[in-house]
């Protein structure tokens, strides 16, 4: 497998980055109800300075993607949850599944929130993405025990990682290029 680097995006990604993630989803669930929802999401986190999006490439062709941005209380809606990162959307395209893509982007992530002094990291996965929930343990999150029914009636769940307890990382990341947003 050729290297992976771990590269920050811009606006003009946006195109790569909602291509990975509906071809992920529509792999992992069959379907995706809404391509205009995804792309305003990604649109609204790539001009926010507080929130980042990064890509997986190999060469320059990319290969996966993950977001984050600081948590809110009340699941989003609310004030910045001071300490607390929000991991969101590692998605890898399926062609490329297997190959320790999500991990390289999920450790990236937490890197990302390390340098940024933040305390702890919490994502959202679905009940049934058990692949996606190996990975988060792997990495060291843990469950805690919080489920809920996202916007498109899929049950998902809350892990959270304590920013001490990342002895299991496997490396630094490779951070070829810096991010406006930080």
């Amino acid at each position: 497998m050729p290297a992976v680097s771990i590269d920050d995006a811009g606006l003009d990604d946006a195109p790569r980055i909602a291509h990975i993630w509906l071809e992920a989803h529509v792999a992992r669930r069959g379907h995706f109800d809404d391509l205009a929802d995804i792309r305003a999401v990604i649109a609204e986190r790539l001009r926010k300075r507080d929130s980042a999006f990064f890509l997986a490439k190999e060469a320059e062709h990319v290969v996966g993607i993950g977001s984050q941005l600081p948590a809110r209380a009340s699941d989003g809606t609310g004030p910045v949850v001071p300490g607390l990162m929000h991991l969101s959307m590692i998605a890898v395209d399926p062609a490329h599944w297997g190959k320790g893509i999500g991990k390289a982007l999920t450790e990236h992530g937490v890197h990302r929130a390390q340098r940024l002094g933040y305390d702890a990291i919490q994502l959202w996965t679905h009940v049934s993405n058990t692949r996606a929930q190996r990975l988060y343990t792997s990495v060291g999150f843990q469950e805690t025990g919080r489920e809920k029914t996202d916007d498109r009636g899929e049950r998902i769940r809350l892990y959270v990682l304590r920013l001490g307890n990342t002895a299991q990382l496997s490396g630094t990341p490779n951070q070829s290029s810096s991010s406006p947003n930080e």
